[in-house]
């Protein structure tokens, strides 16, 4: 019997279970849409959203890819990672992977003229003098990198190579060779294209000498920068070019204007010399549908890619499905304290400055733990700082953890830094280009979002019934005492300790029914006092409206129309 039971709740651990990534905040049900990373740790992220993280990271030179996951200490494996990335992408991994590993022991080259092959100091502390290159065999010193000097010391080699110099010298101006701008080491290039591999993996030009990434010596060889070349025209051909996205932006707010209802846009620029500066934007559908969302939003910046660089600055909030809700985007041409005053400016038409508002911007300690451990090590270094902040100021004005404000259940940037990992596409894009593919990937969302609540026959959105169903469940370990009807408090023990709940006032102290606005487990042991056997139909009024479907079809009604550019 044992047994059996134990399988059965193996067997139910083993279900597929929905779950929302913490990357592009969408929802997922498919067992084979979430990423494991072997027995190293397992988060909440959907395979495509873990590959393009890879991918950025690669491009980044990062070669152990960190778990995106924020508190998450491991590293992705390579190996687990495999049959996701694919051959081409997994090679690159493997062959960056061996490289950083090779190169951080002792290494040289063989002096040979003939040779240069690749010799790695095996034994260790780089005391090893005589060596033989496993290529060529023949012998060389490992300290001064110079042939087998039998009879001489390091030093009295050093000054043949001194004389060696100036006839090398001779030899690079009679063959023309080329310095490496990386390591700064001469090249010799026999044939085939321009483009030049140095051993150091920096790509340079042979002909004028540059680092480039995309060449344009005009070689007209079938280089992979050649190639790259042919990429950026036809991208061009699609989007246009980075000129061409800033002075269409005019043209394009008229447009987009005319498709969409009553979208905010402003567009500043030099009066003299008419060069951009800012260009805002915020959407007529999430304006309206703003008034049905959580007051509770992010705002975050994301440097973009193309030409002429800029920060791309962006605020969101989640809806009650949790799922990234745009609200306006703002594209400068730096970060400071006036483009992120003009964005703010702008925003304040339909984000008001109320007490009920709460505005995420970084990434602080957010848990009650992680705050007490920062702040007991700035006691240690500066205790009269610490004080400070502790009696004079309090911890309600500066620390998110402390925070009394409604902040439901939003604590981090997640939701920004989610929004910038779905457009991390986007950010080499000409800037009209940009914003026209944001409204056309929201405008898809917008719909899909929509049909899917639509099709539903809950009273609240799927998250909030969710909650309600595992809090009603908890209920049953609970035990209700000390009641006061008339004033609807009830102290509520379990778990070896008990909490006072408000009902009149939607209250909780174990803060969780004041984060969420939906009846905690303490709240529903004393609804249950309260009304009976049938408080359940009772728990919707003492919940937060803001959950209920209709508000949630109602955030997601209006269309979003993207604006034919060509």
């Amino acid at each position: 019997m044992g047994n059996a039971l134990q399988k059965l709740g193996q067997k139910l651990l083993d279900e597929p279970q929905p779950f929302s990534c913490e990357i592009c905040m969408e929802s997922m049900l498919l067992p084979n849409k979430k990423f494991k990373n072997q027995n190293r740790c397992v988060h909440p992220f959907c395979i495509d959203c873990i590959v393009k993280y890879i991918s950025v990271k690669l491009e980044d030179n990062v070669v152990e890819i960190p778990c995106p996951y924020l508190s998450c200490n491991q590293f992705l494996d390579p190996i687990c990672c495999r049959n996701l990335v694919g051959p081409e992408l997994f090679v690159k991994w493997s062959d960056k992977l061996c490289e950083s590993y090779v190169l951080g022991l002792t290494h040289c080259y063989c002096p040979n003229w003939n040779c240069s092959a690749l010799i790695l100091d095996e034994c260790g502390g780089g005391n090893a003098k005589r060596s033989q290159c496993p290529n060529c065999k023949r012998f060389f010193c490992l300290q001064c990198k110079l042939s087998w000097h039998a009879g001489f010391k390091c030093e009295e080699g050093g000054e043949l190579m001194d004389i060696n110099d100036v006839a090398f010298g001779v030899l690079v101006e009679r063959n023309k060779w080329k310095r490496c701008p990386n390591c700064r080491r001469f090249v010799s290039k026999t044939d085939g294209c321009k483009i030049v591999k140095c051993r150091c993996s920096a790509n340079f030009c042979y002909e004028c000498g540059r680092q480039v990434r995309i060449h344009l010596c005009g070689c007209g060889c079938d280089s992979p920068d050649s190639m790259i070349i042919n990429c950026v025209i036809a991208k061009n051909i699609v989007r246009g070019t980075s000129e061409h996205g800033y002075a269409v932006l005019p043209v394009f707010l008229y447009i987009f204007n005319g498709l969409n209802l009553g979208p905010i846009n402003s567009l500043r620029f030099y009066e003299e010399s008419g060069r951009f500066i800012y260009y805002f934007m915020a959407f007529g559908a999430s304006i309206r549908g703003y008034a049905h969302m959580r007051k509770v939003v992010a705002v975050d910046g994301t440097h973009l890619l193309g030409k002429y660089k800029g920060v791309l600055l962006s605020v969101v909030t989640q809806d009650t499905q949790n799922h990234i809700y745009p609200l306006a985007y703002c594209v400068v041409d730096k970060e400071n304290d006036e483009s992120w005053g003009f964005f703010f400016e702008k925003l304040k038409a339909f984000v008001v400055d109320e007490p009920e508002l709460c505005i995420i911007s970084d990434r602080h300690a957010y848990t009650l733990e992680e705050f007490n451990d920062y702040f007991n090590a700035l006691k240690e270094r500066c205790p009269s700082a610490a004080a400070c902040l502790e009696h004079e100021v309090g911890f309600e004005k500066w620390s998110r953890a402390h925070f009394p404000g409604n902040r439901f259940n939003i604590m981090t940037l997640n939701i920004a830094e989610s929004l910038n990992s779905m457009l991390c596409d986007e950010g080499e894009y000409p800037v009209a280009a940009i914003f026209n593919l944001i409204a056309h990937k929201f405008g898809e969302i917008f719909r899909k979002r929509y049909a899917k609540v639509n099709n539903s026959k809950t009273t609240f959105v799927f998250v909030a019934e969710t909650i309600l169903r595992e809090n009603m469940t908890e209920r049953d370990k609970l035990y209700v005492n000390n009641i006061n009807r008339s004033t609807d408090e009830f102290t509520v023990l379990g778990y070896g300790r008990s909490k006072k709940v408000y009902l009149s006032r939607r209250s909780c102290s174990c803060i969780k029914y004041d984060l969420m606005k939906l009846p905690c487990a303490h709240a529903m042991a004393a609804l249950h006092l309260k009304h009976g056997d049938e408080y359940g139909t009772s728990i919707y009024n003492y919940s937060s409206q803001i959950y209920s479907k209709e508000s949630y079809l109602i955030a997601y009604l209006e269309p979003i129309c993207a604006a034919p550019l060509e």
